[in-house]
């Protein structure tokens, strides 16, 4: 209440108690009075406000803007490293599940090859003489010509022979492993999105030399503002594609960033696509709208318009000149607005500024067109 309106008050409140005394004594002569008293507060000077008209809110409450790209996305590489020979791909090509994209110089490879190899053949050599050995051992055991500790060495000899054969054959196996690494396939169906390295460029083993985005999944990717990242979780969402209004289709959000970017100190979503059409090419501009999923009437109102009560947020309702503070139950604050989904109807007058300097007392007048 402000002063003005308590001064007011205070003087009413004095001459009406005068009033009281002065009717016991001198009867219903001063009923005139009383009557001048109560002309005199009404006939107060309106207070102009500007009065906002309250509408359901918007359909689609906020867009943002985001780009689409593929859900997977690999970063292909040598298993091995080496010198790069050949590059089959380009940057935008579409290549398919076994595809070959680069090679290394394999020449140190096939070395490794062919030396394992002579130690398979060897170690298969050695296993084969001691198992004939091993016979006539036993033979010559059975037989008393010689001693079974002579048997027992050429036993243990044999088992020793044969796991060096097993590491010469398995060594080969991991030798021409790492040959076969020198040719670069796709592992899966997609389209070519980088190139890391070119032709005659040494790599190192793991390095990223190719990035293939798989198109069977797109998505669109937004990044919300810290005040913003409920509505991702709440709201209904669709989507259009810059330049194509036909382009036009219902996405779901899969993922929402618990951690925010470190530069932009922003929230990434990515939304799905279903049923992506050829013409969605990856990179395109995408604007992605949210809509309230509840099913409860909201409404729009400025910001400006709510006051605080008793510790709650309300409203003052302007009919016929009056004043009436009415609760809301706010759902949500934007920038420069405010959603309520109880205490107003659409249709209704409020006080959309200045609200802290009014009280109920007072006559009000509108000012200017309502919105």
């Amino acid at each position: 209440m402000s002063v003005a309106s308590l001064s007011i008050v205070l003087i009413l409140a004095g001459l009406l108690g005068a009033y009281t005394v002065r009717n016991h004594t001198h009867g219903s002569e001063d009923s005139d009075d009383y009557l001048q008293i109560v002309d005199a507060v009404d006939s107060r000077e309106p207070v102009t406000v500007r009065v906002h008209k309250v509408h359901n809110a918007q359909a689609f409450m906020n867009s943002y803007t985001g780009v689409i790209k593929a859900r997977h996305e690999s970063d292909l590489a040598f298993r091995v490293g080496g010198k790069i020979i050949e590059r089959r791909i380009e940057l935008g090509d579409k290549v398919e599940v076994g595809q070959t994209l680069a090679k290394l110089d394999p020449t140190d490879y096939e070395l490794a090859v062919k030396l394992c190899e002579a130690d398979v053949v060897s170690a298969t050599a050695e296993a084969a003489n001691f198992a004939k050995e091993l016979i006539r051992q036993i033979a010559l055991v059975k037989s008393n010509s010689t001693s079974q500790s002579e048997l027992d060495r050429i036993a243990d000899g044999g088992k020793a022979a044969d796991a060096r054969l097993d590491r010469a054959q398995r060594a080969l196996s991991l030798a021409e492993n790492r040959l076969a690494y020198c040719v670069l396939k796709a592992d899966a169906d997609g389209i070519v999105t980088k190139i890391s390295s070119e032709k005659g460029e040494v790599v190192s083993e793991g390095r990223p030399i190719i990035t293939v985005a798989q198109t069977d999944e797109i998505e669109a990717v937004i990044s919300f503002p810290e005040n913003r990242t409920s509505e991702a979780r709440s709201c209904n969402a669709r989507a259009h594609v810059w330049g194509d209004l036909k382009a036009d289709f219902e996405v779901t959000l899969r993922e929402l960033s618990p951690i925010a970017d470190p530069q932009t100190r922003t929230y990434q979503a990515r939304y799905s696509i279903p049923s992506p059409s050829a013409d969605l090419a990856l990179g395109r501009t995408i604007t992605v709208q949210l809509k309230n999923a509840s099913k409860q009437s909201s409404f729009s109102l400025p910001l400006t318009a709510i006051a605080q009560h008793n510790g709650q947020p309300s409203v003052w309702r302007v009919n016929e000149g009056r004043l009436t503070s009415v609760p809301v139950a706010v759902d949500r604050y934007l920038d420069d607005t405010v959603v309520v989904s109880q205490g107003v109807q659409s249709g209704e007058l409020i006080v959309a500024a200045g609200v802290q300097k009014l009280d109920s007392s007072l006559k009000v007048q509108i000012w200017g067109a309502t919105k």
